[in-house]
């Protein structure tokens, strides 16, 4: 009963109350006949199957904000960007920078995670497009009422169905925890960086300091990890309303 309880536990963490329940009974049913040994080896699969998704989605997060945001960032102030935008409205370019990269990362981790048939993704990266294309070719009026329209379209589909209504709705809460996560990051790497080396930083200092790199790699690292982690509790709250469909089952989709 002990090594039940155990078991049931550790998947607990990655498929819910309800799931880990009849999976582990499943089990221990079967161990009856085939022993221990077979059953903890039969636990391991199960949290392989499970947790294979969820760390392939984190990696492929990681590494696609850390593309987008150099892609966003060197269409908006290049050496070679032909059409810069006014110094007026860099603020809201780098707000543009910033929310498209966290699109990016959220929807990529969703879609890997959950399938391409989840509203919460399909919202996330009709969302990361359409800041990118904005982003990158605010110039051309044929792009930005492409993308107005595209926009309005979206929020009129989402007030027709409950499930995109929910998934619109927990997209900018994805954002602000996002943001959130990123610019306690920043805050905490800045912060190490003046207690070790209080100066100007370049490409001697890191060199001679390589802490400070590998500090800013475990906090982004802690902050894409903290998005992620945000886009799946979001994703539960958003998927409630699926019709015949248990919030568990539903975090499991795909």
């Amino acid at each position: 009963m002990r090594t039940a309880s155990v078991a049931e536990w550790t998947v607990r963490r990655l498929a819910g109350k309800e799931r880990a329940a009849s999976m582990v009974g499943d089990l221990v049913e079967t161990a009856q006949h085939r022993g221990s040994l077979w059953f903890w080896l039969a636990v391991v699969g199960v949290v392989v199957r499970l947790l294979w998704r969820p760390l392939v989605a984190f990696v492929a997060a990681f590494y696609a904000g850390g593309w987008t945001y150099q892609g966003l960032q060197m269409a908006v102030v290049g050496i070679h960007t032909q059409h810069r935008p006014p110094e007026l409205w860099m603020p809201l370019f780098s707000v543009l920078v910033g929310a498209g990269t966290l699109l990016w990362i959220s929807s990529l981790y969703l879609l890997i995670r959950y399938g391409f048939r989840d509203r919460f993704a399909q919202i996330a990266l009709l969302m990361a497009a359409l800041i990118s294309a904005v982003t990158c070719y605010w110039w051309q009026p044929l792009i930005l009422t492409a993308c107005v329209i595209t926009l309005v379209g979206a929020i009129w589909l989402s007030t027709r169905e409950n499930v995109r209504l929910r998934a619109a709705l927990a997209l900018p809460m994805m954002l602000v925890a996002g943001f959130s996560s990123f610019l306690i990051a920043f805050f905490l790497s800045s912060l190490y960086q003046k207690l070790a080396y209080a100066g100007p930083i370049g490409t001697r200092e890191l060199q001679k300091h390589s802490s400070l790199s590998w500090v800013t790699f475990v906090l982004i690292l802690a902050a894409t990890w903290g998005t992620t982690v945000a886009c799946s509790i979001l994703h539960g709250w958003a998927g409630r309303f699926k019709p015949g469909e248990t919030e568990t089952d539903n975090t499991l989709a795909g």
